[in-house]
């Protein structure tokens, strides 16, 4: 997801003043959990969109749907790397399966991708 600045407003960003590390280590030592950091992010993206106008496409559903997965993938002791967990954000120029890939063009404006691109699907 951005990381929007302290400096920008927004003090309550789920990021802010955290590495990805932090962020890792908060969610396995269950000081944190995916459901809640996602939530507390699409809330930071609600909030700055507006100003920032940063995302062409929030699958708001789909990054809750993997939260709970992760939660509980997290909670049986699987843990699939780094960043399993955390909510991510995936430039427009890259496929995502079922979601709008605009590559910043009219042109693109309909485009909607039949498989994830190799980014994503890691």
């Amino acid at each position: 997801m951005v990381m929007l600045p302290r400096m920008m407003g927004y003090p309550n960003e789920p990021f802010a003043g955290r590495t990805l590390a932090e962020v890792g280590r908060d969610l396995r030592a269950g000081r944190t959990g995916p459901v809640e950091l996602v939530e507390a992010t699409l809330a930071a993206v609600e909030a700055a969109q507006p100003r920032y106008n940063a995302f062409v496409t929030v699958d708001a559903e789909g990054a809750r749907a993997a939260a709970v997965r992760a939660a509980g993938e997290l909670a049986g002791g699987t843990d699939r790397g780094p960043l399993h967990g955390v909510p991510v954000a995936v430039k427009d120029i890259v496929d995502t399966a079922g979601l709008r890939t605009t590559m910043g063009s009219r042109h693109f404006a309909g485009h909607l991708p039949a498989g994830d691109a190799t980014v994503p699907a890691r």
